[in-house]
């Protein structure tokens, strides 16, 4: 999904770094909760690459996730909770 052009200084699609990191994810299969821990991390780093439409994005990608499956679990809930408090701080 487009959100902008940007592009790396090789003239790569910021966005494929999305794509390379989740095929990092599903073949190393790290805890969620490192995986959440990273991102809030990155995110206390980059404050201001999270906008609210970014964030509503974020949200809106990770509750389709969570849903596609067979619905959300427990684990997920909480997860998706932490998440959203995540992305309003």
């Amino acid at each position: 999904m487009p959100v902008d052009n940007a592009t790396d200084e090789y003239g790569t699609d910021e966005a494929y770094k999305i794509e390379i990191a989740f095929d990092w994810l599903q073949e190393n299969e790290p805890e969620a909760a490192w995986a959440f821990n990273e991102f809030e991390e990155y995110k206390k780093e980059h404050q201001k690459a999270f906008t609210p439409g970014i964030n509503q994005l974020i949200w809106e990608t990770a509750d389709a996730i969570a849903a596609s499956f067979s619905g959300k679990n427990k684990s997920e809930l909480i997860m998706l909770s932490k998440l959203k408090i995540l992305l309003i701080n």
